[in-house]
């Protein structure tokens, strides 16, 4: 090997050696993983206000979860709700929603005088909300104390309390004796990390009261995502393992040499190694759909060991530097197609697709520096008597190559089933707009949720309205006129306010 060489191998072994501290550092730093079904939405297909919106309100909901603990009896069922309880605030990932609901009356008590019930001014009945106040203070059950009435004499906080927040059936007691414990996330519901803490705890929990014939029925993004990656680690096993097969199949056949897996096997590798520390540099988090990707992207990797090492029956194992220029200059123009095809997927505006991109670039260009720095040194000869049968091997497979020839009716034949397949692809052609249908959704989750929902009293659509405009009292007028043209039935569903943070310009 030239000194060249000699420097470029240890540079990249050392880069391979950097990268493979680096993906460590990452994957053992949480958060470097995620299941957002809006990765795969386009980036710049919305107005940046309505994205923002978005990814605020869907982080909120995300992170909220509610579980139905059933159980033979109604002592039974309230012992195990409060060892999940206990179990999740131990955790750290969980966060009840008792602790929310006091910074909610904060929030309400510190807008009391700000806020009404009415959408409009001349909605409100300023005689009719002193008489409620007057029902609640006198009444047995209120929850009116000194301190109250001395700050809030008109208890404004209890009345904006009964027509903004939902009216479900949290906290009352069901029929059968079934809890209900709600709360958040206190990290990305999309997050691997959070997924396993939290699915973890429920699942230690339900084994651990199995027997007493104790049940829970969840709902929450945060189920519905872990369920979503454990698919998608399915697939990559799936997809890898028949790639790496396949692979080894052929090498078995075409090569007749063990040695020719392990050096192969290497390329995949180095490959791997490169995608993972490219697309971990570039992006803070990586969808697992981007592993199912990579999972096919094997095949192409492979495919510079293997064109090295054809060349050794093909010169019955002349000196590398020999079999080196019969394909560095091809392969090399190989690898740099492919990656600026890859590359392209990234002028989508697709977050899923660039780091796609990322990944792929970065696995070539890895894989080809291993398949011409490391792989010459694996396979340098064998002996005489073996290589001319490797060569008698290959010249067979040339001759009947060469059999294999084109005349008007193999020409036509292929013509006429290219273009009834066209013709079939076209009319049959249809594209999918439903991100949802990447990830479907499971059936027993779904029939869990619908159990929550009918014992929690929760039937809405997480829908929101999004104003904005020149500054912030542009945008709440707009707001303003918009719910007071609302009809009566979509003033009655669920309004969770939220203040103006900012105003576009």
């Amino acid at each position: 090997m030239t000194g060249g060489r000699s420097k470029l191998l240890w540079a990249y072994l050392a880069a391979c050696l950097l990268a493979a501290a680096f993906i460590v550092a990452r994957l053992l730093g949480g958060g470097a993983l995620d299941t957002d079904i809006q990765s795969l939405l386009p980036a710049k297909a919305l107005k940046p206000p309505i994205r923002e919106a978005m990814v605020q309100a869907g982080a909120a909901a995300s992170s909220r979860v509610a579980m139905l603990v059933s159980a033979p009896t109604p002592d039974k069922a309230e012992a195990a709700a409060a060892d999940l309880s206990k179990r999740l605030k131990d955790s750290g990932v969980f966060v009840d929603a008792a602790v929310d609901g006091e910074q909610t009356g904060r929030w309400l008590f510190a807008n009391r005088n700000q806020l009404r019930c009415e959408p409009t001014p001349a909605g409100l009945d300023a005689e009719g909300a002193v008489q409620a106040s007057l029902v609640q203070l006198y009444s047995p059950v209120a929850p009116v104390s000194g301190e109250m009435l001395l700050r809030d004499p008109f208890l404004l906080t209890l009345r904006l309390t009964g027509c903004l927040l939902p009216r479900t059936g949290f906290g009352a007691p069901a029929d059968d004796g079934a809890v209900l414990i709600s709360g958040r996330l206190t990290g990305s519901a999309f997050k691997l990390d959070t997924q396993s803490s939290f699915t973890q705890v429920v699942a230690d929990w339900s084994r651990a009261h199995r027997a007493d014939g104790v049940t829970i029925a969840r709902a929450g993004a945060a189920f519905h995502a872990e369920d979503g990656a454990r698919h998608a680690r399915k697939d990559i096993s799936t997809v890898g393992v028949a790639s790496t097969l396949g692979i080894v199949l052929l090498l078995l056949i075409v090569f007749r040499r063990f040695r020719a897996l392990p050096i192969t096997l290497l390329v995949v590798g180095a490959g791997y190694l490169g995608s993972l520390a490219a697309v971990f540099a570039v992006f803070p988090t990586v969808h697992m759909l981007t592993f199912v990707f990579g999972s096919a992207f094997v095949g192409v990797t492979a495919d510079y060991a293997i064109y090295y090492l054809a060349t050794g029956p093909m010169t019955r194992w002349r000196a590398g530097p020999e079999r080196l220029a019969m394909i560095f200059r091809p392969v090399t123009v190989c690898m740099i197609t492919s990656a600026m095809g890859f590359a392209c997927l990234a002028l989508f505006g697709v977050p899923i697709f660039s780091q796609m991109a990322v990944f792929a670039v970065g696995g070539l260009l890895s894989a080809w520096a291993c398949a011409f720095l490391i792989v010459p040194l694996l396979d340098q000869t064998v002996a005489a008597g073996r290589a001319e049968r490797f060569a008698a091997v290959w010249s067979g497979l040339e001759t009947l190559r060469g059999r294999l020839t084109w005349n008007a009716w193999t020409l036509g034949g292929f013509l006429a089933v290219f273009t009834v397949g066209g013709v079939w692809a076209i009319t049959h052609f249809s594209t999918l707009d439903d991100v949802r249908k990447f990830q479907p959704r499971s059936p027993v989750l779904i029939a869990e949720e619908a159990a929550v929902r009918q014992a929690s009293g929760v039937a809405f659509s997480p829908n929101f309205l999004l104003s904005w405009g020149p500054t912030a009292d542009a945008a709440k007028a707009r707001e303003a006129s918009v719910l007071a043209g609302l009809p009566d039935e979509a003033r009655a569903g669920i309004l969770a306010p939220r203040p103006a943070r900012w105003a576009r310009r």
